[in-house]
């Protein structure tokens, strides 16, 4: 049996449903009260649960019982100062504490962890990265990204003391799901109507192909503790925010957020947050690193299955047009009220 952590968020709601219509008994790792309506109910009554948190070790334990392998999913992702400390704390030692209880229960337990590609750091002045690259401080490394890399040491540590596993690293994953959340607010930004667009450009992948791959890694007896960048290109800000304005019938942003300009919309940004109690749209972190420019190599996982990656252009369309549909969980054309 596979356990799931933060199976009802973007890409752990993704993956469970992919791993129960592919046959596999899947059990979701839940808070009390979580939110599953990303999580279809067909696919909910097939799954077992078990509810607990990262820091109850009673609960963990008992989540544990009959587990063959885990998918951590669960983490925090912001670049709210605000919840930094909040940040740091679930996924560094949130993810100590599972592999603890993981050691404890079952030292053979397969760990699959979902980390990022932020953890591996964006060293000045490179501009090409790939699994083999040391981390290195720099002033384009976000706190999100010092988490990531901090809690990769945590499940290593857990491969040196006897656990299996691997660790993927995705670039920013493309999905339908809330737009006030996660890498949803990009298609979130052009539904509401934003006017700038930044320098600098992003690495993108389907959520649909971070599943099928997490699936293709798991099911190859993967050399234990091997990273895997998961990355299906690069696009800059504004030929992206173009595309998706293109697909909704939108006008997308057209002026460019220079550095002074950005100065100014994190600042404004941060009041709003204070004021309506969400997420700042930009940050001072953001707006330092959206101009930076990063490309991920993709070259190790394409070796390994040649495998074909959804272009650009069909996942957007896909997103907008899961996201239209009358029984879509979100709307992505309802602006906020």
């Amino acid at each position: 049996m596979i356990l799931v952590t933060g199976c009802n968020g973007l890409l752990g709601s993704f993956i469970s449903r992919t791993l129960v219509e592919k046959g596999y008994a899947v059990k979701g790792y839940i808070r009390e009260h979580a939110d599953l309506r990303l999580i279809p109910l067909d696919i909910q009554s097939k799954m077992s649960w078990a509810k607990g948190t990262l820091f109850d070790t009673f609960a963990l334990a008992l989540a544990l019982e009959g587990i063959d392998t885990i998918i951590h999913t669960a983490a925090v992702v912001s670049f709210s100062p605000a919840r930094i400390n909040e940040m740091y704390h679930v996924n560094v030692q949130g993810t100590a504490n599972l592999v603890n209880e993981a050691l404890a229960k079952n030292a053979a337990i397969e760990f699959i962890h979902i980390s990022s590609i932020a953890a591996l750091g964006r060293p000045i002045g490179k501009e090409l990265i790939n699994e083999e690259e040391l981390w290195v401080e720099s002033d384009h490394n976000s706190h999100y990204a010092i988490s990531k890399y901090l809690t990769e040491l945590e499940v290593y540590r857990g491969f040196e003391e006897g656990l299996n596993g691997f660790v993927a690293n995705p670039s920013v994953i493309l999905s339908p799901g809330d737009l006030k959340k996660s890498s949803c607010r990009l298609f979130g930004y052009v539904a509401n109507g934003g006017s700038y667009y930044s320098k600098g450009s992003f690495n993108y992948i389907d959520v649909r192909d971070v599943c099928a791959l997490l699936i293709k890694l798991m099911e190859s007896n993967t050399p234990v503790g091997e990273k895997y960048i998961l990355n299906a290109g690069q696009i800059d800000y504004k030929h992206f925010f173009e595309t998706v304005a293109l697909e909704m019938g939108l006008t997308p942003p057209s002026k460019e957020a220079g550095a002074f300009l950005k100065e100014i919309l994190w600042r404004l940004e941060y009041v709003r947050s204070l004021v309506s109690g969400s997420e700042p749209l930009i940050s001072k972190e953001t707006a330092r690193l959206t101009g930076v420019s990063h490309v991920f190599d993709n070259q190790k996982i394409n070796q390994l299955f040649d495998y074909q990656f959804h272009s650009m252009d069909e996942t957007v369309k896909w997103v907008c047009r899961e996201l239209k549909q009358p029984s879509a969980v979100y709307n992505l054309l309802q602006k906020d009220r």
